[in-house]
């Protein structure tokens, strides 16, 4: 190890062993909260020296260690502790967090578990445990402890949405579904959970289901994007094309401008569902033979909306960042493009939506990395 300067008070002061000791560990933790971990370890080893079996210091040493991406080391000082202090759940927990990182995740469990039969009734430890068992798909056992978790904290919503995940990651939709149900007994109009729930009924391709909970989510919010896409996407599948053009004629009668705290973000985040209407209107044009009259009101439908959406208003954005302009929008053309390919070749619904979900997000993203260059500057 090189070299540490340590303060000229330390080095001089005739005090005894335990003065020291106690000026170590008093520094060490003054440098630990001010980010300076190489030193702080320093002294904190140099504490140990003095007084190897302090479980506090071992303690706080292999806090500092994980701050440095030691893992392996870290755990020798936590297994101090554990030994020392067999009570020391945090001890475990941090030693769970380390195995995590050297993707050890069974023995990360094995440390969380005990650390609860010592305090069963923990809640964070409760739900941070059946997170990992979750991403290792123990579905099974991550519900045993988020039931727990439930009747520690009855109604709550995360611990609702997790218990439902892991029924739908086991297939047992209905369970999911009930769960969803119990957060709506609360807030019937949470749109994040009907949006769960319409896609747990798409993942059964149930699409009746699925269209009756995302047209919910529009009458509350006609803005929501996602409920706008789903909507027209499941009309599309029913191939219900006189309901989808009813459905889009209702969003524009009921669209109003939204406040926002930013002088664009009202037209960009309205002119980005507005093209994904179009694209599902296009895609409604493909898929339909439709009599003349019917297929020129449906172009000019489509042509109304593009006009809308054309270059997300770019004579606004050049105000913004001029220089991002000609580059963003050869991007969105392209993804546009390839979406609507995609949609095209692709029959099953739940691939279609996920593949153009995913494309909206870079859509999203564009912009939003336009509005960041601009606030940095």
């Amino acid at each position: 190890m090189k070299k540490i300067l340590l303060p000229i008070a330390i080095i001089l002061c005739p005090a005894g062993k335990s003065d020291h000791f106690s000026d170590y560990v008093k520094l060490a933790r003054m440098l630990h909260k001010e980010n300076k971990f190489e030193k702080a370890e320093y002294l904190y080893r140099e504490a140990l020296e003095l007084n190897p079996n302090k479980t506090e210091v071992q303690f706080e040493l292999g806090n500092v260690l994980c701050k440095r991406s030691n893992w392996q080391e870290a755990i020798s000082y936590y297994d101090n502790v554990i030994q020392l202090s067999p009570e020391s759940n945090s001890a475990l927990i941090n030693k769970s967090f380390c195995l995590q990182q050297l993707h050890k995740e069974d023995q990360a469990v094995e440390c969380l578990e005990k650390a609860l039969h010592e305090n069963p009734c923990d809640l964070p430890l409760l739900i941070k445990t059946a997170s990992l068992l979750q991403e290792q798909n123990r579905d099974e056992q991550a519900i045993q402890y988020l039931r727990v978790a439930l009747a520690l904290a009855p109604g709550e919503k995360t611990i609702l949405c997790s218990i439902a995940e892991s029924f739908r990651n086991q297939e047992q939709f209905d369970n999911a579904v009930n769960m969803y149900e119990k957060i709506l007994q609360k807030n019937p109009n949470d749109t994040d959970i009907l949006l769960q729930i319409a896609d747990t009924y798409i993942e059964q391709e149930k699409y009746e289901q699925a269209l009756t909970y995302c047209k919910k989510i529009v009458a509350t919010d006609p803005h929501h994007e996602s409920a706008r896409w789903y909507c027209g996407q499941l009309l599309l599948e029913l191939d219900r094309a006189g309901e989808l053009i009813d459905f889009y004629e209702t969003i524009v009668e009921k669209k109003e401008t939204k406040k926002s705290s930013h002088p664009l973000e009202t037209n960009l985040d309205g002119s980005i569902a507005d093209l994904l209407d179009a694209i599902t209107i296009v895609q409604l044009q493909l898929r339909t033979c439709s009599p003349e009259e019917q297929e020129k009101t449906l172009l000019k439908k489509l042509q109304s909306i593009e006009k809308k959406t054309r270059t997300f208003d770019l004579n606004k954005l050049k105000q913004v960042a001029p220089g991002n302009i000609e580059q963003l929008t050869n991007d969105l053309q392209n993804l546009n493009e390839e979406l609507i390919i995609c949609l095209k070749k692709e029959n099953r619904i739940k691939k279609r939506i996920k593949y153009a979900s995913a494309l909206k997000k870079q859509i999203k993203k564009k912009i939003e990395l336009i509005f960041e260059a601009q606030n940095n500057k």
